[in-house]
């Protein structure tokens, strides 16, 4: 979250101050005092209206708060208190047992809920090793189901760090293709789940954030086909880890495979090809530890230098 105003990009800077200069300057017209029409934006801030929003960006902007109702309009937070946001206040009490949801919706009818000040919990890409996945994402607590999935949308060019956007949609709604954005669908892990990556991985920090390059090469050491794993969504491909006892899988019985010059030179082979940016991502790939990773490819550089010798 951003915490000071120099932090933020230029554009959404400039959104915040013309969201401020429009309300001080409204048009007449009944219930139109501080507020601002979602169409009345201009193209350039579109963007940046979709990171104020999602972000809660708008909330004490130059003194006031503003949000979205459910007609797309774009007022003042101090009406609400005041009694004349009661359109979005109607909304929100049709969900009460969901907490404190205001809608966010647009004059086309795009309208989900977007939940405010609530924790967030680690949700999986429903599939989490093909090429376009997101992996794991940490998303606020929006009531759904363990075992269910919802679609997460993001805006293209706001993937990384601070600015990313990481919106909530119901199943009949659809990414305006103005905003430039796209959708995924994640998966809302079980205990069950989390309970087998804690047992497969017990040197991972959190079970809920699965490292997923390990589980693959896991499950292609004990047998399974890249090609058919890409398919797979997150819990069947949990379930087959479980299955196949991955950790006997990958070692030898009664011998360490950091001390076999096959396993070393199959070690250094791969990282040799660059597919791996840091030992570390090498070291997670093969189920190993960084510190065991480093000394496998030591010791390989040395028997080759040996046998130069």
């Amino acid at each position: 979250m951003f915490h000071k105003p120099e932090d933020l990009p230029a554009i959404v800077r400039e959104f915040i101050q013309w969201c401020d200069e429009r309300a001080r300057f409204p048009d007449p017209g009944p219930q139109r005092q501080n507020a601002i029409k979602r169409s009345e934006i201009p193209e350039r801030f579109r963007v940046a209206a979709s990171v104020c929003l999602d972000k809660g960006l708008l909330r004490g902007a130059g003194g006031d708060g503003y949000f979205l109702s459910a007609e797309g309009w774009l007022v003042a937070d101090e009406l609400r208190s005041a009694g004349r946001g009661g359109e979005v206040s109607a909304g929100a009490a049709a969900t009460p047992e969901r907490g404190d949801r205001s809608p966010v919706g647009g004059s086309g009818g795009d309208s989900r809920a977007v939940r405010r000040g609530d924790g967030k919990r680690w949700v999986w890409d429903l599939h989490p090793l093909s090429r376009h996945s997101w992996g794991n994402v940490q998303y606020p607590d929006d009531g759904t189901a363990r075992g269910q999935t919802i679609e997460l949308r993001r805006a293209k060019g706001m993937l990384n760090g601070e600015y990313a956007v990481v919106d909530l949609l119901p199943g009949e709604s659809r990414p305006s293709k103005k905003m430039g954005t796209f959708t995924r669908r994640f998966y809302v892990p079980t205990e069950a789940d989390l309970e087998i990556v804690r047992t497969k991985c017990p040197d991972n920090s959190d079970p809920a954030v699965p490292p997923w390059p390990r589980i693959e090469a896991d499950l292609i050491a004990a047998g399974q086909s890249r090609d058919e794993l890409v398919k797979l969504n997150a819990p069947t491909l949990l379930q087959l880890l479980a299955a196949a006892g991955s950790k006997a899988a990958v070692k030898r019985p009664g011998r360490k495979p950091d001390t076999d010059p096959k396993a070393d030179a199959k070690l250094s082979e791969a990282w040799e090809t660059g597919q791996h940016r840091t030992i570390a991502d090498l070291a997670s790939a093969f189920g190993i530890d960084e510190s065991d990773a480093r000394l496998a490819l030591d010791r390989h550089r040395k028997r080759k230098e040996r046998r130069v010798k």
